[in-house]
């Protein structure tokens, strides 16, 4: 194979892949926007600005979407987590606080990945095959977030009450908690609430102890 048929063959895999990442930044865009109901393949494809039959090039039924958006929202959850348990200064509860009042920030914040997380969520609660089909980007996202806590609770000097994975489910419920708040705000509010910094209050409480 020549040089340049080389070099062809590999853009057309960059084309495609930065398509296929388009389509699902659309589809995160969708469920944020319009709901897990609302996020059709004609709306997906208006999103990202690309014809029905383009998108289903890639994700032929939107519940092959699924798997790929919440696994993405979880790694962007992941990321948050560790700029924010990593940029944390101090000891002891004072580094947790801050470390978590730095997170809830963070996740009150716009975005699709954040937004798109509670809907995803929520609608698997309800239906079991979604929800099987989502289980590993959850388990994987829990274990990772517990055992940043657990580093979190190491270079603040304290204990993790409980295993890590404990501690993964509790931050995501918290995550959730918040995210749910701020879609049902009327008031379109992103800053964190007094709520808010009472869950933060009580996630401390309940997962480090010195």
């Amino acid at each position: 194979m020549s040089e340049s048929n080389a070099r062809k063959r590999r853009t057309q895999a960059e084309r495609r892949e930065e398509t296929r990442d388009k389509v699902e930044r659309a589809a995160m865009t969708a469920v944020a926007r319009l709901g897990f109901e609302g996020a059709t393949i004609d709306a997906i494809a208006r999103e990202s600005g690309m014809s029905r039959g383009a998108v289903g090039a890639y994700f032929p039924a939107k519940e092959e979407l699924w798997p790929v958006v919440i696994d993405r929202a979880c790694r962007a959850l992941e990321d948050d987590v560790a700029r924010a348990f990593d940029e944390s200064q101090g000891a002891g509860m004072n580094r947790v606080r801050a470390a978590l009042a730095a997170l809830l920030a963070i996740r009150s914040g716009e975005g699709a990945a954040q937004a798109s997380w509670p809907e995803l969520q929520r609608r698997a609660a309800r239906e079991p095959a979604l929800r099987e089909r989502l289980a590993p980007a959850l388990c994987r996202a829990e274990a990772s977030l517990g055992s940043k806590a657990r580093a979190l609770a190491d270079a603040a000097g304290l204990s993790l009450d409980g295993p890590p994975e404990r501690a993964g489910r509790v931050i995501l419920a918290v995550i959730s908690s918040i995210a749910e708040r701020a879609r049902l705000d009327e008031a379109g509010e992103s800053a964190p609430s007094e709520a808010d910094r009472a869950l933060v209050a009580q996630l401390t409480r309940s997962l480090f102890s010195v």
